[in-house]
């Protein structure tokens, strides 16, 4: 029997994201249906919920921070006048914020699914997938270990595109973390998943003041650390409202998306119904094509939504 070598994916979630981690799923299993999907519940799991099985039908497996094999924080945290101790895992995790905490996970994910050749990619809950991640699967079988996508693609072309998106890329990191794929049978992956979650156990804060922003910032330090490290320049993907500025989307005649002339892979919905929102119509400039892809992912929202709002009502 032929050893199955699809990548697996992950996402990491509460269940007040579910709505939108259904809809990535959905569209995994469209494209990827072969691939593993993973999702990491934040919270803890609703048992014998037909709800909570209908909003996770698309995954294969489900699990929770106490199933990644994260040893106890007395072994690894050393408390300071800064840093309070933590006497087990469910401490640590509540002293964070959701997004720290969603975020902070994250290596340990990694660590956790790193138990074959397979590689192991991560999507954000708020994302969807419209064409093949074949690229970033070739990128890790020619060599790299690592693959980001930069937040811009291209200088800003106006005062205030350089503030929205080139001083908001300084301040929360050169590559955006909602994607990121590793080879875990790669010595500079284990030492970037090793790193990570050493840097994520303290720091993984949305405290700007101080440099940091989740466990984003980190990936600055990338391309000076590991020299077999990818940087996806695709237009296609990651598209997001910060880097709308610099991409043309509009649909082929055979009904396409495209960006910039290449396929859409994946768009980042990024604070669906509030500043995202607000960000886009700033830059998508009326395309209709961008208002299409969002009217259609908000359709979706809300049909998931309201299936949320029957499960968080019950609980």
């Amino acid at each position: 029997m032929t050893k199955n070598l699809e990548p697996r994916w992950f996402t990491s979630a509460n269940i007040n994201y579910l709505d939108r981690a259904a809809i990535l799923a959905e569209s995994m299993k469209d494209v990827h249906p072969d691939w593993e999907s993973v999702l990491v519940l934040m919270d803890e799991r609703p048992l014998n919920n037909d709800i909570f099985e209908e909003l996770t039908k698309n995954f294969d497996a489900i699990l929770t921070p106490d199933q990644l094999g994260i040893s106890n924080p007395q072994d690894w945290f050393h408390p300071t006048e800064k840093f309070r101790e933590f006497k087990t895992l469910n401490d640590w995790l509540k002293s964070l914020t959701i997004i720290e905490a969603c975020t902070a996970i994250k290596p340990f994910v990694f660590a956790h699914l790193a138990t074959n050749d397979r590689p192991i990619f991560y999507l954000d809950p708020d994302t969807v997938v419209f064409s093949p991640l074949d690229s970033i699967r070739d990128s890790l079988k020619s060599g790299g270990s690592i693959v980001v996508t930069p937040h811009l693609l291209k200088p800003s072309n106006d005062f205030q595109g350089i503030i929205d998106n080139e001083v908001g890329t300084l301040k929360y990191g050169i590559f955006n973390f909602g994607f990121l794929a590793v080879d875990p049978q790669k010595e500079n992956a284990q030492n970037f998943i090793q790193f990570w979650q050493e840097r994520l156990k303290y720091f993984c804060t949305e405290n700007t003041k101080d440099g940091l922003f989740t466990d984003q910032k980190w990936g600055n330090l990338l391309p000076t650390f590991y020299d077999d490290l990818v940087i996806s320049r695709h237009p296609g993907m990651n598209v997001a409202n910060w880097n709308l500025e610099n991409r043309e989307l509009s649909f082929n005649s055979t009904g396409d998306c495209l960006v910039n002339g290449e396929l859409l892979v994946f768009y980042h919905f990024s604070k669906a119904e509030s500043a995202g929102m607000e960000m886009t119509i700033r830059y998508a400039n009326e395309n209709t094509t961008v208002a299409g892809l969002w009217r259609w992912y908000l359709s979706k929202l809300d049909k998931n939504s309201k299936i949320l709002y029957k499960l968080t009502e019950k609980n």
